[in-house]
């Protein structure tokens, strides 16, 4: 399994690249509407996390955890 730290990089680098943002700026308690998500691409996230995990990430669990270090923290937890 993942760590917290693997995860919440993992999407750090995902975010930067999806939105071409410098990955400096990508503050891991921002949520994921300020960079730019929209429903699409929040789906496409959760496509690409669940790939990367090998474990299920619903669509749903960004927006019950809308930030990186949440949604980390929830996947360790969910999946340790």
């Amino acid at each position: 399994m993942k760590t917290k730290d693997e995860i919440a990089q993992w999407c750090v680098d995902f975010i930067a690249t999806t939105f071409e943002i410098d990955p400096v700026e990508v503050e891991r308690d921002a949520e994921f509407q300020s960079f730019g998500f929209d429903s699409t691409a929040l789906v496409s996230f959760s496509a690409e996390i669940e790939e990367w995990l090998g474990h299920e990430i619903h669509p749903s669990a960004l927006f019950e955890h809308p930030t990186i270090d949440s949604l980390s923290a929830f996947v360790v937890e969910q999946y340790k």
